[in-house]
């Protein structure tokens, strides 16, 4: 064959590889999109289609311990709603070995209160692997082993890692899957950090949330035979893989299988999805998605990048049969491909001529661009509704839920603002929602569900001017360099002082963030996104600082009580509640008056009664630390202490007074 010739075919691979991508990038979200309709038509309440059985959530941890808590916090709420599953946290002797002196996972899991509780009730438990694990999966393969071989083993096993965070309708399907697969697959995209990443990173972010549609949804898809286009005897042999989250097994199965694969140069969960085809069985896809973060640095994303590469590349080690040995050369396949595609298109783009050069670029283009746009255009479909929906407004039929910020964070890319708002749980639920500012939120109108109550009193304590001083907007006030700083200080001293009522309004929830936004009238500087003051609001909200005073007596607090933030506050607290509130002190419940739709004050048994009531407790049990007297007052009349919040010195000698049983702090 004459040297222009293979030009010409390395020219026209690169286009037929890009029309491929692009189809099977439209399938997957067609796909999903089906799953997510044939789900929706079933008449049983979401989430109870598999009720009665034991579903264990394993979530191996590894030098996790400023995020464990956060984490335990909110799987525990989740297993409010669903009793079906129990919570299985796994840490290594591997942290004592290369951290003697901690911070350690395992101390951090004890310490949470939602996590005490759940093991007195039976719903949690933590596994230790005693040795230093080399691998991921050795320490992964040691619990799956010990649940399963327990004389009352679960039924189904579903693997989360540190920085899963589903939503409660994500949360349902693991229970729903399980009445009906044996081996179930939840996928990724990667929105869940892009207001922490710069412009390469968060490209690479879109990349590999490409990648989940183009090549990892459409293989479950294709070989669950979900996609009737291919024949029956190609889908049966398609190749497919496992991730080591997301995971949803049966114990059954997992016997089957003998366990988790341990190859000697490969990785696991390739091993497993090799071995899982190679039985005959296939793996189905979530109809939802999780929202996972993207690497933020060079070093991550080679680490990854190299990982993800070396499990299929070592795809040859994996299969025991003919069948097996015909599904791991696919994935071989798509292991050199991905090594070698970025070097095979350089030379063919160097060496070819002209018009060779024109196809080849057009079949590049069309392979980077073509599932990008599919999936974005998928997504955009979606509903990502400003205000709480009811149940059935939760989501369109026939569309893949996504998490909430993804909603957010895909309106800034694709210009959709309208449609880019956080996603809420509906009113009827008092689980978290994939948001991580929803996530501890107490829905005034939910149904009562007790939590067994270990401490006697529950401490609520005020936010602004008590637990904190940070503003709105600090980032930029602060900052007299600011082209915003003076003209955004004069529009909210309007807002603040000239109008009160929409302030009140907006602390209600009866006014968006956007629509305070817009009757601020200012003019943003040339460059500026036009939702740039909502991704600040947001961001500085996420960032706000504490007292050190006062988070030391939050922390002296914890072991003695349950604790909550209890604020009269706007809609951007719930969306982005403060990270020191989940990670370092760790509080119970975090209740907003957007949320509840009323002020402490104004009604203290519809801001207070609901978490009580879940908590056993009653007014006379709980105490309440504000910098507000009337509130104060109000909150004594109810039935309730409370202390008017001036110092925090004069704050501990009054506990030490008034309420010896918390005194000490």
């Amino acid at each position: 064959m004459s040297s222009d010739r293979v030009r010409w075919v390395s020219a026209a691979v690169m286009l037929v590889n890009g029309v491929w991508s692009t189809w099977c990038a439209h399938a997957a979200v067609r796909g999903l999109r089906r799953l997510a309709d044939q789900r929706e038509s079933v008449r049983s309440e979401p989430g109870r289609v598999a009720a009665g059985s034991d579903i264990v959530v394993v979530v191996p941890m590894l030098h996790e311990a400023d995020r464990a808590a956060e984490c335990v916090d909110h799987w525990c709420k989740l297993l409010a709603d669903h009793p079906e599953l129990r919570l299985c946290v796994l840490t290594t002797d591997r942290e004592r070995h290369e951290r003697p002196e901690g911070p350690h996972s395992w101390d951090a899991v004890t310490a949470a209160a939602s996590f005490r509780r759940a093991t007195v009730a039976g719903r949690a438990e933590l596994l230790h692997y005693p040795r230093v694990n080399r691998t991921y999966g050795e320490q992964l393969g040691w619990a799956l082993d010990l649940l399963t071989t327990r004389p009352a083993p679960p039924d189904h096993l579903y693997v989360a890692n540190i920085d899963s965070r589903l939503s409660p309708h994500g949360c349902a399907e693991i229970v729903e899957l399980a009445a009906t697969v044996a081996v179930a697959q939840q996928s990724s995209v990667f929105f869940g950090n892009l207001d922490d990443l710069g412009p390469v990173a968060t490209a690479e972010a879109f990349y590999q949330s490409r990648w989940s549609f183009e090549h990892e949804i459409f293989r479950y898809l294709a070989g669950a035979g979900h996609l009737h286009c291919l024949p029956g005897w190609l889908r049966s042999i398609w190749y497919q893989h496992t991730v080591g989250h997301g995971l949803l097994i049966a114990t059954a199965t997992y016997r089957r299988l003998g366990g988790l694969p341990s190859p000697r140069h490969g990785l696991e969960d390739a091993a497993l999805g090799v071995a899982i085809r190679e039985a005959g069985l296939h793996i189905h896809p979530f109809s939802t998605l999780e929202c996972g973060d993207a690497p933020s640095s060079v070093r991550e994303l080679q680490r990854q990048r190299s990982t993800w590469i070396r499990g299929p590349l070592c795809s040859s080690e994996y299969p025991r049969t003919r069948r097996g040995h015909l599904i791991a050369a696919q994935g071989t396949y798509g292991g050199v491909k991905w090594a070698l595609a970025v070097p095979a298109q350089v030379i063919t783009l160097i060496v070819a001529s002209p018009r060779q050069r024109v196809m080849a670029i057009l079949g590049w283009l069309l392979a980077l661009y073509g599932p990008l746009i599919a999936m974005l255009l998928g997504l955009r479909r979606l509903d990502f509704p400003k205000r709480l929906p009811a149940p059935a407004q939760a989501h369109h039929p026939g569309d893949p839920l996504l998490p909430s910020r993804c909603g957010e964070l895909l309106g800034r890319w694709t210009a959709r603002s309208s449609a880019a708002r956080p996603r809420r749980r509906s009113r009827p639920r008092t689980d978290p929602a994939s948001d991580p500012g929803d996530r501890m939120t107490n829905r005034v109108d939910a149904p009562v569900q007790c939590v067994l109550p270990i401490f006697g009193t529950f401490v609520f304590f005020d936010w602004y001017n008590t637990l904190s001083t940070a503003q709105f907007w600090d980032s930029i006030l602060g900052n007299q360099r600011h082209p915003l700083a003076g003209p955004l200080n004069a529009a909210l001293e309007d807002l603040f002082r000239g109008r009160k009522e929409f302030v009140g309004s907006w602390m209600r929830g009866q006014v968006t963030d956007e629509q305070v936004i817009d009757t601020l009238n200012l003019t943003l500087p040339r460059g500026y996104s036009n939702d740039y003051l909502l991704r600040e609001l947001l961001r500085d909200c996420r960032n706000a600082k504490i007292n050190p005073d006062m988070a030391d007596i939050v922390r002296a607090l914890r072991d003695r009580a349950f604790l909550a933030v209890a604020s009269d506050n706007m809609e951007c607290f719930v969306h982005a509640a403060p990270r020191v509130l989940t990670g370092e002190l760790r509080i119970d419940e975090l209740i907003v008056s957007s949320s509840v739709g009323s002020l402490k004050k104004e009604s203290p048994d519809r801001f207070f009664g609901p978490t009580l009531d879940r908590y056993g407790l009653t007014p006379a049990d709980a105490v309440l630390i504000d910098d507000c007297a009337d509130t104060c007052q109000i909150f004594r009349e109810w039935g309730g202490s409370a202390y008017h919040f001036t110092e925090p010195g004069q704050l501990r000698a009054d506990i030490a007074h008034l309420l010896p049983e918390l005194a000490g702090v």
